[in-house]
């Protein structure tokens, strides 16, 4: 273990902090900032390590300005909008940032999306299966039953953002199943049943925007790659 330890480089441990991401929506707010927080502090220190340069392209300026652009506007409504609200629009800007730390990671490939993307389709999957035994068993697998107006939360407890988590990450274990099951003959039926999987908790939480939203960028897959399009209208059909 120790000697693991030791050989734990920066930059595996940055892409390990970034592979939690997926969890840490997951286990709450606190553990998002402290994950994300977490992420841009060693990233940045990997750059600069590094000697990497950020690169300050023309949607990068455009999305620094916007930030400056609401923290100059937050300090001077400072009197009307209170001195917390300042201290949110600055560190809005971590955002910026983080929009920057990946972008250098990316050109210089120094992220693992192979494994993020399989973190995706774990903690989605796991959601969805949630909310289909809340469903069924009116309890989730830590006991938890829906909220106080009665709507399946699964893990997220009072929190109703189950529908939007599984809708934001599915997309994502897409790609992770394509790298998990690549060349593999099995894959078909695998990403069929999650799609399933997917979309059927979506329908149980009773979230219209994340249902629409997620059948839409079901269709959009469809439109551009077509060696799923069976897959997809097949999934669609069951759900159905």
């Amino acid at each position: 273990m120790s000697v693991y330890l030791k050989n734990l480089s920066l930059e595996r441990i940055t892409n390990i902090i970034f592979c939690l991401f997926p969890l840490s929506f997951i286990l709450g707010s606190l553990i998002i900032h402290l994950n994300l927080y977490l992420f841009l502090i060693l990233s940045v220190i990997y750059i600069k390590k590094k000697n990497y340069k950020f690169n300050l392209s023309y949607t990068s300026n455009i999305l620094i300005c916007f930030f400056l652009f609401i923290i100059i506007s937050s300090l001077i409504n400072i009197e009307s909008i209170k001195y917390d609200f300042f201290l949110r629009s600055i560190l809005l800007f971590r955002f910026a940032i983080l929009y920057l730390v990946l972008e250098v990671l990316l050109i210089n490939n120094k992220i693992n999306l192979k494994n993020f993307f399989i973190s995706s389709l774990v903690c989605s999957s796991f959601v969805s299966f949630d909310i289909i035994f809340q469903y069924i068993f009116g309890h989730d697998l830590f006991g938890y039953g829906p909220d106080a107006g009665g709507r399946l939360t699964a893990v997220f407890g009072e929190e109703a953002i189950a529908g939007s988590y599984i809708q934001k990450f599915s997309l994502l274990s897409f790609f992770g199943l394509l790298f998990l099951f690549n060349k593999k003959n099995y894959k078909g039926p695998v990403l069929f049943s999650i799609l399933v999987l997917n979309l059927v908790a979506v329908f149980f939480v009773n979230n219209k925007i994340s249902l629409i939203s997620l059948l839409l960028s079901l269709i959009l897959l469809f439109l551009f790659d077509k060696r799923f399009r069976l897959l997809i209208i097949l999934s669609i059909i069951t759900f159905i």
